[in-house]
C-alpha cells in the first residue's frame, strides 16, 4: 500500500499534458544478499558442526520463495569459501551446496574472517547485487583466539559497506561478560536486535524464526534498525519544480521521512536524490519540503530544504561531478533555532539575468523573537567553488511575532527598472492572519535589507485571510509590458500589477 503522491503538468490552457509519475509504484522486491560466516575451530565437536549445517540448510530453505541470495564462508585460523552468491544463483539446493562442507579445525580468527567476507564475498565479482540489502550472519562457539586483527579494525569497514550484522553465540563460553561484549562488537546496533545466544547447537532451531522475521523486517532499506518504510509514504509531489533537466518532485516521506527529490530527466527512469545513504541522522528531516534549481554555465544543481533536520533545519546543494554522474551533496547549511523550519522555503535569484544564479534565499518562517516572526537568509553563491555563505537576513515589520515571514518567496522580475532582479516575500499570518506581501529590491551583490513596499491583505475589500501564503511572479499576465505578481490567499488568488 502506497501513499506516494504525484503532480500534474498542465499546458498554457490548463489542459493536462502529463501525470508524474505516470504509474503507481510496485511492491518492493525485498532483495537481500546474506553471507553466512561459520566457526569451524577445534572447540566445536564434529556432531555439533553437523547440527550447525542443518541449521544453515533450514535458514536457506525458509528464504527460498523470496529474492534472497546466500554465500558461505567457514573459518578457524584458515578460511574456506564454500560458495558465493553467483554459485548459489546457479544452484538453490541447500543440501547439495552444504554436502561438501567439512570442518576446518584450528584457532578462532573471527575478526579476520569478517574482514575477508566484507572484502571478498560482498563484491560484484562474487554476485552481490547493488540494490540488495547486505546481511552477515556470524555463528561462533567462543571468543576469538590468536587473531592478529581486532574488531575495531574490521567492523568500521563493514559499517561503511552498509552490511547489517547478526551474531549468534553458541554454548557456555558466552556466559561471561567479556564474551557477550564480543558478540555485541560484532553485531549491528542496537545489539539487542542483532545478537542471539543459545546454550547448545540443538537450540539453534529455536531462534530460526526470530532471525528470519528480523531479516524480513529490513524490507530493502539500508537502515540497521530494520525500518519497514521505503517509498510507501513518500508523498511525492509535496514540492515541485520545472528545471532545465526536467520536472523535480519532492518526496518528504521517503525512507522514514528522511526525504529526497525525484528528477524526471530525459533518461526515462527518474533519479532519486537524497543523503540517507551517507548520513545516519536524516530520519524525519523532510528533505524535499522545498527545492530550487541553480544554474551556472548551462549546468544545473539543486538546492533542497530539510526543515526538520535535527529540529533546526538544513539546506543541501546537490550537483554532479560529470554529466550523467551520481548526484552528491556539495555543501550544506544548518539552521540555528529549534523549530524555525529553516529551509522550509527556498528561492534562487539571478540578479543580473546572465543565466547564472547569484543568490539563494533560505526561509525560516517559524523563526521567533519577541518582535519578529519569520526570517529569510540571503546566501550569495561564491563561484567557481560554488560555496554558500549566508551573509545577512531579511525580516518583516516589527511587532509581528507570529507573522510567518518567509512562508513564500519568488523572483518577480525587475519591477524597479534598475536592471537587477527584485523579490517578493509573503508573511501570511501578519495582522491577525490577514497576511502581507513584502517587496525587496535587488542591489549589487544581494538584496536591499529594507523592504520597498508592504502590501497588507486587510486593505482588500474581500476580507482576505492568509494573503501571501503562495507567490508566483515575473510574468506579464496583464499585457502592459510590466511583470505581475500572483498571490495566494485562503480560497483566492490575487493578481497584482
Amino acid at each position: 500500500m502506497y501513499v506516494n503522491g504525484y503532480c500534474f503538468l498542465l499546458d498554457q490552457s490548463l489542459q493536462q499534458l502529463q501525470r508524474i509519475p505516470d504509474t503507481l509504484a510496485e511492491c518492493p522486491r525485498r532483495a537481500t544478499d546474506i553471507a553466512l560466516l561459520v566457526d569451524g575451530s577445534s572447540s566445536i565437536e564434529a556432531e555439533d558442526f553437523s547440527k550447525m549445517k542443518t541449521f544453515l540448510s533450514e535458514i536457506m530453505k525458509h528464504f527460498r520463495s523470496t529474492d534472497t541470495q546466500f554465500a558461505l564462508m567457514q573459518y578457524s585460523h584458515r578460511f574456506r569459501e564454500h560458495f558465493d552468491f553467483s554459485q548459489y544463483r546457479r544452484s538453490h539446493d541447500p543440501d547439495r551446496l552444504l554436502g561438501s562442507v567439512w570442518q576446518l579445525t584450528g584457532a578462532t580468527y573471527t575478526a579476520t574472517a569478517i574482514q575477508k567476507v566484507v572484502r571478498e564475498l560482498f563484491t560484484s565479482g562474487r554476485g552481490t547485487r547493488d540494490e540488495a540489502n547486505k546481511v552477515l550472519i556470524v555463528i561462533t562457539d567462543g571468543e576469538k583466539a590468536g587473531d592478529p586483527l581486532s574488531y575495531s579494525h574490521v567492523i568500521p569497514e563493514a559499517e561503511r559497506a552498509g552490511i547489517i550484522r547478526y551474531a549468534i553465540g553458541v554454548g557456555e563460553a558466552f556466559s561471561s561478560d567479556t564474551a557477550q561484549e564480543e558478540l555485541q562488537e560484532i553485531a549491528s546496533e542496537p545489539s539487542n536486535e542483532h545478537v542471539f545466544r543459545v546454550d547448545n547447537f540443538d537450540a539453534l532451531q529455536g531462534i530460526q524464526s526470530q532471525l528470519q522475521d528480523k531479516i524480513f523486517a529490513i524490507e530493502g532499506t539500508q537502515s540497521q534498525s530494520g525500518s519497514s518504510f521505503q517509498l510507501e509514504m513518500s508523498q511525492e509531489g509535496f514540492s515541485s519544480l520545472l528545471s532545465p533537466d526536467g520536472p523535480v518532485l519532492g518526496a518528504v516521506g521517503a525512507y522514514d521521512w528522511s526525504g529526497g527529490i525525484y528528477l524526471y530527466g530525459s533518461s526515462g527512469k527518474p533519479s532519486f536524490i537524497n543523503v540517507s545513504r551517507t548520513s545516519t541522522d536524516m530520519n524525519d528531516a523532510y528533505l524535499g519540503y522545498s527545492s530550487q534549481v541553480i544554474t551556472a554555465n548551462g549546468q544545473s544543481s539543486y538546492v533542497v530544504g530539510a526543515p526538520r533536520y535535527q529540529h533546526t533545519g538544513k539546506v543541501f546543494l546537490f550537483s554532479q561531478d560529470t554529466k550523467g554522474g551520481e548526484w552528491t551533496p556539495r555543501w550544506e547549511v544548518l539552521g540555528e533555532q529549534i523549530g524555525s523550519y529553516f529551509g522550509g522555503t527556498l528561492c534562487t535569484v539571478d540578479l543580473d539575468r546572465d543565466e547564472n544564479t547569484d543568490l539563494v534565499l533560505v526561509g525560516a518562517p517559524m523563526y521567533h523573537t519577541p518582535l519578529n516572526g519569520g526570517q529569510v537568509h540571503i546566501c550569495p553563491i561564491n563561484w567557481p567553488g560554488m560555496t554558500l555563505i549566508c551573509t545577512k537576513t531579511l525580516q518583516g515589520q516589527t511587532g509581528q511575532a507570529f507573522g510567518r515571514f518567509g512562508a513564500s518567496m519568488s523572483e518577480i522580475g525587475d519591477i524597479s527598472g534598475d536592471g537587477l532582479m527584485d523579490v517578493a516575500i509573503g508573511a501570511p499570518m501578519e495582522n491577525n492572519n490577514h497576511g502581507a506581501l513584502y517587496i525587496f529590491h535587488g542591489e549589487k551583490g544581494g538584496l536591499s535589507a529594507q523592504y520597498r513596499q508592504r502590501i497588507e491583505g486587510s486593505l482588500f475589500p474581500s476580507s482576505l485571510h492568509y494573503f501571501g501564503q503562495a507567490i508566483s511572479g515575473g510574468t506579464d499576465l496583464t499585457g502592459d509590458g510590466l511583470p505581475d505578481i500572483a498571490v495566494g490567499a485562503q480560497g483566492q488568488v490575487l493578481l497584482l500589477r
